[in-house]
């Protein structure tokens, strides 16, 4: 009788040992699949921006044609991240990424506006 506990008491250590193992393995597995994710959504965000740092902004002779040239840079910036929201498939930060370049041509679009009605004209 008591050998027959032993057994099973070695067979129930032995499955939950591999059942242990399988959940652990395949958490590690999901735990990759997302810093793989995340790693190269940062990687193509900052590759960008390393690229407009390294490429500098040129010199302008009127300080409204550097601002809309900054705003050019940021609004590619953010229409890169859309594509690669969209490569990853992901198309809930897609909607949100282009709600964001959206928002942020209408706000220089205004600015533009408020420019051009001032009497001052000035760099937007």
């Amino acid at each position: 009788m008591e050998e027959h506990i032993h057994l099973i008491s070695e067979i129930v250590d032995e499955k939950l040992k591999s059942s242990l193992t399988e959940h652990k393995n395949a958490m590690l597995h999901d735990l990759e699949r997302i810093v793989e994710k995340i790693s190269s959504k940062i990687n193509v965000t900052q590759l960008t921006q390393i690229s407009n740092i390294v490429s500098g902004i040129p010199s302008f002779k009127r300080k409204s044609s550097e601002e809309q040239f900054k705003h050019n840079a940021k609004v590619n910036l953010a229409l890169e991240e859309v594509e690669s929201s969209l490569s990853n498939r992901n198309i809930e930060e897609t909607r949100n990424k282009i709600a964001e370049v959206k928002a942020m041509v209408a706000h220089r679009q205004k600015l533009i506006r408020l420019a051009d009605e001032s009497e001052l004209g000035g760099g937007s």
